[in-house]
C-alpha cells in the first residue's frame, strides 16, 4: 500500500483518516481542495499540472474528489482505494459540526483564503448533490478500480472509519 486514494462526500472524516494513514505509511499526504481552490473558492487553472505531479510521486495518500477526470487518472495510479460512503445524515451532521467548529477558529483543512462559514449553504448543497447525483458514478469507478486489481475498501459506518483510523487498515481485507 503506497498510493492510496480516499474519496467520498464532504463531512465523512476523509481528511482525518487520510492524514493518519499517510503518517503510518510514511508517504505524502495531499488534499485535493488545497490545489483545486484559490482564495475565495476560485478554481485553480493549474490544478491538472499540480495533481499530475503528485501522481508521479512514489507514495501518497490523496484525499478528496476534485474534477471527475482527475479522479479517474488518480485511480489509474493508485494501488488502494478507500470510499467513505456514510449515510447522508451522517455527512450532513459531521459537516455541521465542522462548520460550528469554524466559528471558533480557522480550519487548517480549508484552502487558504477560503471560508466554510460564508459558504455554508453551497457546502450543504454540494453534499446533497454528491450524494444524489455522483454517488452512483463513484460506485461505478470503484467497481472498475476493483476489476483492475486495485484493493478497495468501502467504509459505510463511523465505526468502520474509526477502526481504519486506529490502524485496522493494516489488517483489513478488501470489501
Amino acid at each position: 500500500m503506497r498510493r492510496v486514494v480516499v474519496i467520498g462526500n464532504a463531512g465523512g472524516g476523509k481528511t482525518t483518516l487520510s492524514k493518519r494513514m499517510a503518517v503510518d505509511l510514511g508517504v505524502a499526504y495531499h488534499a485535493i481542495d488545497h490545489i483545486q481552490w484559490l482564495p475565495g473558492w476560485i478554481f485553480n487553472e493549474d490544478f491538472d499540472v499540480l495533481h499530475d505531479a503528485w501522481l508521479q510521486e512514489p507514495g501518497w495518500v490523496i484525499d478528496g474528489i476534485g474534477p471527475w477526470e482527475a479522479v479517474e487518472r488518480r485511480l489509474e495510479y493508485a494501488d488502494t482505494v478507500l470510499w467513505v460512503d456514510l449515510p447522508l445524515s451522517t455527512h450532513l451532521w459531521w459537516a455541521t459540526k465542522r462548520l460550528l467548529k469554524n466559528l471558533f477558529g480557522p480550519d487548517s483543512d480549508v484552502p487558504g483564503g477560503c471560508s466554510l462559514i460564508g459558504s455554508a449553504i453551497p457546502f450543504y448543497r454540494m453534499i446533497l448533490d454528491i450524494h444524489k447525483t455522483h454517488r452512483a458514478a463513484m460506485a461505478l469507478v470503484i467497481e472498475t478500480a476493483r476489476d483492475h486489481g486495485k484493493v478497495v475498501h468501502i467504509l459505510r459506518t463511523p465505526a468502520q472509519i474509526a477502526r481504519f483510523r486506529a490502524g485496522a487498515w493494516k489488517f483489513a481485507e478488501a470489501a
